[in-house]
This record gives structure tokens, C-alpha cells and sequence, in this order.
């Protein structure tokens, strides 16, 4: 089997990654395509992982900051950017 990539920019980019990844080109661009596969195939775990990240950061926040509105923190009495 084989790929042969004619668009100049996609085989930069791929001999950009295999260089600063240490990969050869072929698993460079396996690795890729597969990763992308991965986050457009399972968006959940996208979700998943932007979710802990949250909940990691909403516990080392202290008041007023874990209770508070955002709209009063950023927005006046009027609805403009204080």
C-alpha cells in the first residue's frame, strides 16, 4: 500500500512533525490521522476532559471568586464591561 502526498503544505507539515516528534514520516502521519480520528470519533472524551479541568480548577477557588456571578463580576449595573 501506499500514499503519496502531492499538496506541498501537507508534506511539509508531515516532515515538520516526523522531525519534532523523531518519527519516521509514515508513523508521523499515522499517529496524526489517528488522534484525529480518535477526538472526532469519541467527542465525549474531549468533553470529559475539559469537564475535570474545570472541576480541578473550580476547587482552589476561594470566595468571593467559587460563588460568584460572572455577570457581576464583569458587567456593571447597566450591562457594560466594567
Amino acid at each position: 500500500m501506499s500514499l503519496n502526498i502531492k499538496n506541498e503544505e501537507a508534506h511539509a507539515l508531515a516532515t515538520r512533525l516526523a522531525k519534532a516528534t523523531g518519527e519516521s514520516l509514515t508513523e508521523a502521519v499515522t499517529v496524526a490521522l489517528r488522534e484525529r480520528l480518535a477526538r472526532i470519533e469519541a467527542p465525549e472524551a474531549l468533553e470529559r476532559e475539559l469537564l475535570e479541568l474545570g472541576q480541578d480548577c473550580a476547587w482552589r477557588l476561594k470566595e468571593p471568586w467559587r460563588s460568584a456571578d460572572h455577570a457581576d463580576l464583569l458587567y456593571d449595573e447597566i450591562g457594560l464591561p466594567k
